[in-house]
């Protein structure tokens, strides 16, 4: 690139950049891959706003977007996504990954925006674990505390779309299911630990979701002091 200068196809470089973005992630390098995922979604037109009062009225709108959406759905979850559409769709959800061990604020910005910009605006079942991603969702209510009910809602609508086939949404829906029942303290919600579908999930190189539902589980058996599922 440094060769290159202005000559670089900003194309290339794209994809060379969201490349090294995904090592980093792969790494557990997060706040590297948050750099290189930033430069990748703002030449896909995905931008995060600099100032702090524009972020403010962007997250306020967003969420008004998605409380909207719960409740009147038939305005929503309609469109078909484009194949680019879905790869940044992708982009922005490892964006929001990252961010979640780097930055809890920015995370929640992240995942509004990635809610409203992507997730309400699609067909669940028109892109791949669309209803597990959908689940996903729910943690950013659920981790914070801001709103059970609100997690549960989103669980629940996604739970509707699932194919049990899909390894990868279920796994998403699990860990949903899991971190409403930790954060909330509702612990007669037994949301049993399936290793089976934690092995199908690492062999599609699901690295991320498997390994927190690790880390969930662990305060869960040690409440409910069930030491030998601890260890």
């Amino acid at each position: 690139l440094r060769k290159s200068g202005d000559r670089a196809v900003p194309e290339k470089v794209a994809m060379l950049e969201k490349n090294v973005a995904q090592a980093f992630f792969n790494r557990g390098q997060h706040g590297e891959a948050n750099e290189y995922f930033e430069r990748v979604l703002t030449f896909h037109g995905v931008t995060t706003p600099k100032s702090r009062v524009s972020m403010a009225l962007k997250f306020g709108i967003d969420f008004l977007r998605l409380l909207s959406s719960l409740y009147l759905q038939f305005l929503f979850w309609k469109k078909v996504p484009t194949q680019k559409e879905k790869e940044i769709q992708a982009l922005a959800l490892k964006n929001a990954q990252a961010v979640s061990v780097t930055d809890p604020r920015l995370f929640v910005f992240k995942c509004i925006d990635y809610i409203s910009r992507f997730t309400i605006r699609f067909d669940p079942v028109t892109w791949d674990s669309g209803p597990g991603e959908v689940a996903i969702t729910s943690t950013i209510f659920s981790w914070s505390g801001v709103s059970f009910p609100l997690a549960r809602r989103i669980i629940s609508i996604a739970r509707d779309k699932i194919d049990e086939t899909d390894a990868r949404s279920m796994l998403f829906c699990r860990f949903s299911e899991l971190v409403v029942s930790c954060a909330s303290g509702d612990w007669p919600e037994d949301i049993a630990f399936n290793q089976d579908l934690i092995d199908r999930n690492l062999a599609m190189g699901e690295f991320f979701f498997t390994t927190t539902s690790f880390l969930w589980n662990i305060p869960r058996y040690v409440a409910r002091g069930d030491f030998v599922a601890v260890e």
